[in-house]
């Protein structure tokens, strides 16, 4: 998997060959100041809200919650902030080009999508109120819940098993500046 943003020193720094890239160069080329300092928070929030690696703290969050939680981190000093056309244009894009270099990532991204879902199908109240307009039946029997209660573990299970493998993606793709493989805790 390419490394399109690097962490370090609690910044979340652009590679070099991604500025390449019209829509990200302009999100760095917009902000004037001398240590890029709006720049650098805009590309922490795209990283965070796409990033699936151990170090983004985000990485568990429900799909819906996680813009605004980002944004309440990193933009402390300005709550106002949301992100502009631009930047969610760039969102896009940077999911897609992870999407298009990590066959697993698409797996991933499916997979938790339709966890929450399930998630929130179970939390509505009255799942078992539900009825067929028609013949006043309930919508979902019982068994049929607890049939998907019991998939659930099937589909956690699965989805730490596809995470385990994007982390170990990475591990195989990180190398030092000097070639020196990186070890599971460095990552």
């Amino acid at each position: 998997m390419y490394e399109f943003f690097e962490v370090r020193d609690f910044v979340v720094w652009p590679s070099k060959e991604i500025l390449l890239i019209p829509e990200y160069a302009e999100v760095w080329d917009r902000d004037e100041s001398p240590k890029k300092e709006v720049a650098l928070k805009e590309f922490a929030f795209i990283y965070f809200r796409v990033s699936m690696r151990k170090n983004n703290p985000f990485r568990a969050y429900n799909e819906k919650l996680k813009p605004r939680k980002i944004a309440e981190r990193i933009f402390k000093d300005n709550p106002e902030w949301r992100p502009d056309d631009k930047v969610k244009n760039l969102v896009n894009v940077y999911r897609e080009d992870v999407k298009n270099s990590s066959l697993t990532y698409s797996y991933l991204m499916s997979a938790k999508i339709a966890a929450e879902q399930l998630k929130e199908f179970f939390s509505e109240e009255g799942t078992l109120k539900l009825r067929n307009s028609r013949t006043g039946a309930p919508l979902y029997k019982p068994k049929e819940l607890t049939s998907a209660l019991a998939d659930t573990n099937n589909i956690l299970n699965n989805l730490e098993s596809i995470e385990r493998k994007i982390d170990q993606e990475e591990l195989s793709d990180s190398r030092t500046k000097n070639s020196r493989e990186i070890n599971y805790f460095e990552i």
